[in-house]
Order: structure tokens, then C-alpha cells, then sequence
């Protein structure tokens, strides 16, 4: 790592995790003045502090933590809905994709680890700034979008703030490598992630189509995921691989097709999508043949 960066003395790491609270919390003021820069708050914040808890030594991670999430609910303690709602789970995203980074986790897991939680935390905030404001967000949120009569879209919710949540991630990720050379950030691949992902793909794929007449807002979020697994079985794909290995994916891309077109008028227009998971299945059993075919041919 570039020595400008090493943060090797207390008063260095006590200096630069103050300079990092200052700027969460004007960051987090801006946000309760000008809701409508939420979205751009919401990018910003997870990179910052992605490379906050990555540049600190690991024993002042304990310090830098407490103190990003804290900050920000004491300047804006005056009206802390749109904080909680939407600052603090952000920042506890950059919080744990720093962490996972500096621990060499695999990328895909980190990212929707990260993705995960914001949303999760998203949730959890809810009855909180209900029970103190009598604001619920959610609707509100769509009011403001225009759709506050849409079923469909109060049901998609979850899963737009995950795919959301995933895009930031990602923007972390890029802005991690877009700098690795001055933090020496590097990212480690391991083997099990080739099969790992398939199978993952699979099995929200599954549990998308079983929940698409249970709960729409469950069949979106379980789409989502297996989307996002599928993305990263695609490298498998892009490999130089045996000729049979392309054959199998139009093949299993053909058949899905056929599948698709002819269970599809049992599905409402709202669950129809989840059905769309077969090509997912398509791509990711074509990926998995071919990561075993790989492994047979060394």
C-alpha cells in the first residue's frame, strides 16, 4: 500500500476517523435539507465509508463504526426519519463491504451481503420512524413517484431498493478498484464460487416460480436474486471453452424458451416474471457443465 495511506499511529487513525464522521454528517445534514438528493447521498455514502473501514488499522474498526453510524443521527436529531430510512443503512453497507474487503471475502458474496442488508435495515427502520413520526415511508415514498394507487408497485418495492442497494454496492466495488493501486486493494477468486453461484441460481429461481401465487413481493426479491447469482456465473461462460459447452447453452436456452412460452398463460401478468428464471436456469446449468468440464480437462 502507498505509504500516504497507511494509518500506522493512534493520533493518524483518531484524525482521519474524525475527518470521516465530519463528512457522513455533512453528507447526512444535506440529505434532511434536500431529500430529493437521496439518491446521490446513497451512492456516495457507502464508498466513503467502504474506504474508511478499509484504511483504518483492523483494532480502530471498533472505533470507526460507533462513530460513522452515530454522528450522523446526532446532526440531524431534529428530524432523524430520513436519516434512518436512508443514511444509516447506507452507511452500514459501506461499513460492511470494507470489512468484508479488508478480510479478502469473495466479491459476489460481499456485494450481496451488503445488498442484503441495506435492505433489511431499510425495513427494520420502518416501524421505528412510524412509532416516532407516524410517517410511513414506503407509501410516501410512492406518493412521490406518482404511484401511491399501485399494487404492483407498493409489491415491487422490496426489490427495487435491493436491486438499488446492489448498484451501489457495485459503485463501491468499482471506486475499491478504480484505486486499488494507491490502497492495494486486491480481490481474491475461489474455486468454489463456479459452482456455488449455479446451484444459487437455481434455487431462488425455484423459489421465485413456488412463491409467485403466494407473495409478489417475495417472487420479485427471490428474481432478483437469482439474477444477480446468474450475472456472476456468466465468466464461466466467457472462458475459451470446449465447443460442446456453447452447444449445451443454446440448447438449454431453446428449451427454456419452449418452457417459458408454454407455462406462462398459467401465470397472472404480476407473477409471469418469475417464470422468466428458467433462462437464468439455462445460463447457469450451462455455466456449471462447463466448470466441471474444465476441472476434468486439467
Amino acid at each position: 500500500m502507498n505509504n500516504t495511506w497507511k494509518r500506522e499511529t493512534p493520533i493518524q487513525n483518531i484524525a482521519f476517523i474524525a475527518m470521516m464522521a465530519a463528512v457522513n454528517g455533512a453528507l447526512s445534514l444535506i440529505l434532511s435539507f434536500l431529500p430529493v438528493s437521496a439518491f446521490g447521498a446513497l451512492l456516495v455514502l457507502p464508498c466513503i465509508n467502504a474506504l474508511g473501514i478499509y484504511l483504518v488499522k483492523p483494532k480502530w474498526i471498533a472505533v470507526y463504526a460507533p462513530v460513522a453510524l452515530a454522528i450522523p443521527l446526532l446532526v440531524t436529531a431534529y428530524d432523524i426519519s430520513t436519516t434512518l430510512f436512508y443514511v444509516i443503512p447506507s452507511i452500514a453497507s459501506g461499513l460492511i463491504y470494507g470489512g468484508m474487503s479488508k478480510f479478502k471475502c469473495p466479491v459476489a458474496l460481499t456485494i450481496f451481503t451488503c445488498s442484503l442488508f441495506t435492505l433489511g435495515a431499510t425495513y427494520l427502520t420502518i416501524p421505528l420512524i412510524k412509532a416516532i413520526y407516524e410517517i410511513d415511508m414506503i407509501p410516501s415514498m410512492l406518493i412521490t413517484l406518482g404511484k401511491a394507487d399501485s399494487a404492483l408497485a407498493l409489491s415491487i418495492v422490496p426489490s427495487i431498493l435491493f436491486v438499488y442497494s446492489w448498484a451501489s454496492v457495485s459503485i463501491n466495488h468499482l471506486v475499491m478498484i478504480f484505486v486499488q493501486n494507491k490502497l492495494g486493494f486486491e480481490t481474491r477468486n475461489y474455486l468454489f464460487e463456479e459452482y456455488l453461484y449455479p446451484l444459487l441460481t437455481v434455487l431462488t429461481s425455484y423459489g421465485s416460480i413456488r412463491l409467485a401465487s403466494v407473495n409478489t413481493s417475495l417472487t420479485y426479491i427471490f428474481f432478483s436474486i437469482s439474477l444477480f447469482f446468474m450475472i456472476f456465473t456468466v465468466p464461466v461462460l466467457l472462458r475459451k471453452l470446449r465447443y460442446y459447452c456453447y452447444i449445451i447453452l443454446v440448447a438449454t436456452l431453446v428449451i427454456a424458451f419452449f418452457l417459458f412460452a408454454i407455462f406462462a398463460k398459467n401465470y397472472t401478468p404480476d407473477a409471469v416474471i418469475s417464470l422468466a428464471t428458467i433462462f437464468f436456469d439455462a445460463v447457469s446449468l450451462s455455466s456449471l457443465i462447463a466448470a466441471f468440464s474444465k476441472k476434468q480437462a486439467c
